[in-house]
C-alpha cells in the first residue's frame, strides 16, 4: 500500500529520525563486519545513505563525508552550499570541502595528510580505511600520506541492498509519482508530437510533484532501440513508443518502462509485446528469498556475450538507479541470494525487423514471493 508522505497527529508514513539511525547503524555494522575503522563517501548516495544529506550529484569529488566506527558523520559541504548546509541541518556537523576537482597535486597530498589528522582525533589510530570512490591523483596522495585505502564502496553496497520499512515505504512514494507522468505522456502521444514534447510534459508534472532529479529514454525509435534522452524526433502512425522512467524522489528512485502504440497496434506489434511480457513475467517469478541472481537471469534469456546487458536484465533500486547487486550474463559466474526487503527492477525488451517493445516492473522481494510495485498497466496499447 502506498501512503501520502505528508505527516499527521495519526498517520506518520515515515519515520526519518529512524531512518537515519537504521542506515547509519547498518553501515556501521557492515564496517565493523570488514574491519574497515573508517569510511570516506564522495557518492551522493552513499553521503546520503551514512549522514541523511542529500548532496548535488555530481561525478567529481566536490564533497564528501567521513565516518568512523564511533563518531561521525561528518559532512565536508562545498563553499557554495556550506551555508545552506550548516542553517539546515542543526546538530550534523558541516566543515568545509577541499575542492579536490580543482585542487593541485601538493593540495590533494596536503588535504590527505588533514584527512589521516582527523582521523586520529577521532580515535583512529591505523587499520582499514574504506574510500567509495577514488581517482589515480587521490589514491597516490593517500599513499603518500600513509593512509591504507580499502574498497568501501563495496561494503555500503551490500549494506544498502536490503532495505528498511521507512526505505520501501519512500520507494514506493518514488515509483507512484510516475503514475502522472504515465497519464501524461500516454495523453499527448499522437502523431506528429516530438519526443521532447513527451519528455516535457511528463517532467512538467514530476516536478511539480517535488521530484528531485529526471532523467530516462523517451523514443519513437523502437527498434534499433534508440537509448537517447530526448529528440525533436516526431511520431508517425504505427510507431511504438518507449519510455523509460527514471526520477528521484525523497533522495529514493523509480525505474521503470512502458510502451505504447502510436494508434492501433498491429497482430505482430501484439506478439512482440507479449514475448517482452512473457519474458518479464518468467523472470519476476524467480523472485523470492534464498533463489539468486543465476535464477533470474536464467529468464531474461541475456546472452554470455554480453549483447543484451542493458536490454534484458534486472538490478536493484535504492538511493541511486543502479544499485548491486545485478542479474545478467554475469549472474551464474556469481550469483548472490535474493533477500526480503531488497528491491528491484527488471527490464526485458523483444523486437522483430522493424519494431521493439520494452518493459520493466519495479518490485519488493517478499517473505514468499514479491511485490509489483509499479502497477501502471503494461500494455494497454496492445489489447
Amino acid at each position: 500500500m502506498t501512503h501520502g508522505l505528508i505527516d499527521t497527529e495519526w498517520a506518520n508514513p515515515v519515520n526519518y529520525e529512524r531512518l537515519r539511525n537504521e542506515r547509519l547503524a547498518k553501515a556501521r555494522a557492515a564496517m565493523a563486519e570488514n574491519q574497515m575503522e573508517a569510511l570516506v563517501c564522495f557518492t551522493h548516495e552513499n553521503i546520503k545513505y551514512v549522514s541523511g544529506i542529500f548532496p548535488m550529484a555530481v561525478p567529481k569529488p566536490r564533497q564528501y563525508c567521513i565516518l568512523t566506527l564511533k563518531n561521525g558523520p561528518i559532512f565536508y559541504a562545498q563553499g557554495g552550499d556550506l551555508g545552506r548546509f550548516r542553517e539546515n541541518l542543526p546538530g550534523q556537523e558541516v566543515r568545509i570541502a577541499v575542492p579536490l576537482h580543482l585542487a593541485s597535486r601538493q593540495e590533494i597530498v596536503s588535504w590527505a595528510v588533514g584527512l589521516k589528522n582527523t582521523f586520529s582525533d577521532l580515535g583512529v589510530k591505523g587499520g582499514k580505511i574504506g574510500f567509495d570512490q577514488i581517482s589515480f591523483s587521490l589514491l597516490a596522495a593517500l599513499q603518500e600520506a600513509k593512509i591504507e585505502a580499502q574498497d568501501g564502496g563495496k561494503v555500503l553496497a551490500r549494506a544498502r541492498a536490503i532495505k528498511t520499512a521507512d526505505e520501501i515505504e519512500l520507494i514506493r512514494a518514488s515509483v507512484a509519482l510516475a503514475d502522472v507522468a504515465w497519464i501524461e505522456a500516454r495523453s499527448v502521444f499522437r502523431p506528429g508530437v516530438r519526443e521532447c514534447d513527451i519528455q516535457a510534459a511528463m517532467a512538467k508534472v514530476l516536478l511539480e510533484r517535488g521530484a528531485e532529479m529526471i532523467r530516462g529514454v523517451c523514443t519513437v525509435r523502437s527498434y534499433p532501440y534508440w537509448r537517447t534522452f530526448t529528440s525533436d524526433r516526431q511520431a508517425r502512425p504505427g510507431d511504438i513508443l518507449i519510455i523509460d522512467r527514471v526520477h528521484i524522489y525523497k533522495g529514493y528512485g523509480c525505474d521503470h518502462v512502458r510502451s505504447f502504440v502510436c494508434g492501433k497496434a498491429t497482430a505482430r506489434q501484439k506478439e512482440i509485446f507479449k514475448k517482452c511480457r512473457d519474458r518479464l513475467q518468467g523472470a519476476m517469478e524467480e523472485v523470492k528469498p534464498e533463489n539468486t541472481t543465476a535464477d533470474v537471469q536464467g529468464k531474461l534469456g541475456d546472452p554470455a556475450d554480453y549483447s543484451e546487458t542493458g536490454l534484458s536484465f534486472m538490478h536493484g533500486i535504492g538511493l541511486d538507479i543502479h544499485e548491486w547487486p545485478f542479474a545478467s550474463a554475469s549472474s551464474p559466474k556469481d550469483p548472490v541470494a535474493l533477500k526480503q526487503n531488497m528491491v528491484f527492477a527488471i527490464e526485458t525488451y523483444a523486437h522483430d525487423e522493424t519494431h521493439g517493445v520494452r518493459l520493466e516492473h519495479n518490485i519488493l522481494v517478499t517473505k514468499n514471493g514479491y511485490e509489483i510495485l509499479s502497477t501502471y498497466p503494461l500494455g494497454e496499447d496492445f489489447e
